[in-house]
């Protein structure tokens, strides 16, 4: 399971280096960080969509969705990786858009939730629906 995570990981982090972490609004950005957590920075994001970054719910973990919005919603998408990425695989297969995503939920205030999940790895979808700002914390605690 380490193996697939480290191989995911390194593809994703490949392709996230070839088209940046970013969307193609700046005002738009999704930070994972070494520490299992995820930032999302909106500071007056259009309709926009990203996605690539990912998070482990390991056993007795749940996820924690920590929202500072003030203005807008952002819906998120967590899709589970049952199995590893191949090395020639498409960024549209790397990030699973044709699965039903494990966790889809949509955020619109300030609030703190927690979402229990099954272990394992997961890839984060962000869409912006309405023009946004404010920060998302993804973690799993």
């Amino acid at each position: 399971m380490r193996k697939r995570f480290i191989t995911i990981f390194i593809a994703l982090l490949s392709v996230l280096m070839l088209v940046g972490c970013r969307s193609s609004n700046p005002d738009l950005e999704v930070m994972p960080h070494d520490d299992n957590t995820i930032t999302i920075t909106a500071d007056k994001a259009g309709i926009s969509g990203v996605g690539g970054a990912g998070i482990t719910i390991s056993e007795g973990q749940q996820l924690i969705i920590d929202s500072a919005l003030s203005k807008g919603s952002i819906q998120l998408k967590l899709f589970l990786d049952n199995e590893p990425a191949d090395v020639d695989a498409s960024l549209d297969e790397i990030l699973h858009t044709d699965e039903t995503p494990a966790l889809d939920v949509t955020v619109s205030s300030a609030s703190t939730t927690e979402h229990p999940l099954h272990p394992g790895e997961y890839t984060l979808f962000v869409n912006v629906l309405e023009k946004t700002t404010g920060n998302i914390t993804l973690s799993a605690k």
